[in-house]
């Protein structure tokens, strides 16, 4: 009994150290190879993908855990907004976790839905918190995050068929918890 709790353990540190590699990964192709690809200064948003893909995957606790790592290290990136990631990503994990037993996650028109929907519901949470006026974010909301979002859901899809189904995130069975 004791070795299968080793064992246990030893497997969830290995995913939790698979999750910050890919979160280290997404985040250093954000900042530079998704500059490279924007159309009309608008790109996909590649962490939160990320959190929309590892929610749908493990659920709530999971999707909380990776919203925060994302939104934690990417607020390194921006200090005098810090926190206000890690809050806007742990919610939208959170809710796509919850919302992911009840939605048929492997068709693709649910998971573009669901990352239009996740870029619209982050974007009402960090923008108000980042901005200096209520007016600006709303400009922000329609120039930038109604495009990036439909970008988003795009890529999203795109990135699910060719990377994530591949090594094992597949969505027609729910993955394990992280923690």
């Amino acid at each position: 009994m004791e070795r299968r709790r080793a064992g246990s353990w030893k497997g969830r540190l290995a995913a939790i150290l698979r999750l910050v590699a890919l979160v280290l990964f997404v985040l250093l192709v954000q900042l530079t190879l998704i500059r490279r690809i924007r159309i009309l200064g608008v790109g996909p948003d590649l962490a939160l993908i990320l959190v929309v893909y590892s929610a749908l995957w493990a659920g709530a606790v999971g999707g909380t855990a990776a919203g925060f790592l994302v939104g934690l290290l990417q607020g390194l990136s921006s200090p005098v907004h810090f926190g206000s990631h890690a809050l806007a990503k742990s919610i939208v994990g959170f809710g796509v976790g919850t919302l992911s037993p009840h939605v048929v996650r492997e068709s693709l028109a649910t998971q573009a839905a669901i990352i239009v929907g996740t870029q619209l519901v982050h974007d009402l949470i960090f923008l108000p918190l980042t901005m200096d006026t209520v007016g600006s974010a709303f400009v922000v909301l329609g120039a930038q995050t109604l495009p990036g979002a439909a970008y988003s859901a795009a890529v999203g899809c795109l990135i699910y068929r060719v990377f994530l189904k591949p090594i094992g995130m597949d969505l027609t069975s729910h993955g394990t918890s992280l923690l």
